[in-house]
């Protein structure tokens, strides 16, 4: 039985800790036992309700060689702070005593950081990274990117395993010099439950009308362009909008002049239900990793209109084929792309590559490559690492 230390910054609602809940319950039908190590996510910020995800909750006294289930690491955050960073880094360490892991695989930037050292520390005999997109570029100031650049290069080095859940993911980090020797590897996301619910009992759900309706999904952050999804919609007034997210744009998004047509639905962690409703999911991103809003959109039949941007380009390329709206064309070209997509009939919108985008990202088959892949490390002669 493979053990597996799986180290996420934060239990968010959003696309990393979706794929950790999916690989737990997979990698378990596998035989792998899984830890889950969370940090903690900020103040106002969504978090997944953990007891009601079906995986045991352990107090860290309590792990041993025989644990699998949940267990937080609470002074890991987003956030760079030194005090609790190094808290973090001692409790990740006291992780890997008691359970001494086969694999560690981290998710996410800050634990990539953190529990990837950790693991070389403790010269656990597989390290594993996966980029759900990076932060290298269209996040922070040029100087502290530079840093964060060199940083993610050292960590590669100690890297037995780097994936990417997109290949433009992959091609920016190696064309950034992090590495290259990442694997593009598709999310795990879990969606024998979604697509059940009709529209009609959808629209009911988040109390809209019958007419033509946009939907958005997502932190509301700078990077996810919200603001931009309100532009369309203020250009549109034949629609109206719902908004599944919540962060620090919020006022600003609310007090647009298109917001009063907007149902403002919060973060939601069964999307299912209500996605059938929708007649378009608009994804404005400056950039995704390989967004999971948009296969679940696809598992209820409702297609997705986005830029060409990393990562959009890759889920429409994978939905239906299709290409982004070149991002020169701005506004005006999403708006013809939307309004091309509601003058489909309804069953005409379905993304016409949709099952074969379920399959390659079902989590049975992502826990499958997974574990062939550790294995193959593990039968290694043992190598020394880089230094980090």
């Amino acid at each position: 039985m493979t053990r597996i230390l799986r180290v996420l910054t934060r239990p968010n609602v959003g696309g990393p800790m979706r794929q950790a809940i999916a690989l737990w319950h997979a990698g378990r039908e596998l035989g792998q036992q899984t830890l889950l190590a969370l940090g903690s996510c900020a103040e106002g910020e969504a978090s997944f309700d953990l007891p009601a995800l079906g995986i045991p909750i352990l107090e860290a006294s309590q792990i041993d060689r025989d644990s699998e289930g949940i267990v937080r690491i609470e002074p890991m955050q987003r956030r760079i702070a030194a005090i609790k960073d190094r808290q973090a880094a001692k409790a990740i360490d006291s992780l890997l005593r008691q359970f001494e892991p086969h694999v560690l695989h981290s998710h996410t930037s800050k634990a990539g950081w953190l529990g990837r050292k950790a693991g070389q520390r403790a010269a656990v005999p597989v390290i594993a990274h996966t980029f759900h997109g990076h932060v290298l570029r269209d996040y922070f100031p040029a100087l502290f990117s530079a840093m964060l650049k060199r940083r993610e290069r050292s960590l590669a080095r100690i890297s037995d395993l780097l994936f990417a859940v997109s290949e433009s993911c992959a091609g920016e980090l190696n064309a950034l010099g992090v590495a290259d020797h990442i694997e593009f590897l598709r999310p795990a996301v879990d969606c024998r439950a979604l697509g059940t619910a009709g529209a009609r009992a959808a629209r009911q759900l988040m109390a809209v009308g019958d007419g033509a309706l946009l939907g958005f999904v997502g932190r509301l952050v700078p990077v996810k362009a919200p603001l931009r999804f309100l532009d369309l919609l203020q250009a549109m007034p034949e629609a109206e909008g719902v908004v599944f997210g919540s962060g620090p744009l919020e006022p600003r998004c609310r007090a647009h002049p298109a917001g009063n047509r907007v149902r403002w639905m919060g973060s939601k962690t069964d999307l299912g239900r209500y996605l059938p409703g929708i007649d378009v999911l608009v994804m404005p991103s400056l950039r995704e990793g390989f967004p999971v809003a948009g296969i679940e959109a696809a598992a209820c039949g409702v297609p997705t209109a986005g830029f060409d941007v990393p990562g959009v380009r890759d889920l429409l390329a994978a939905a239906d084929g299709s290409i982004g709206i070149p991002e020169n064309a701005g506004l005006p070209g999403l708006v013809a792309r939307v309004r091309e997509l509601l003058d489909l009939p309804r069953q005409k919108r379905v993304p016409s590559r949709r099952d074969s985008l379920l399959e390659a990202c079902r989590p049975e088959r992502i826990a499958a490559m997974l574990e062939a892949r550790y294995q193959g490390i593990l039968a290694r002669p043992k190598q020394g690492r880089g230094s980090c």
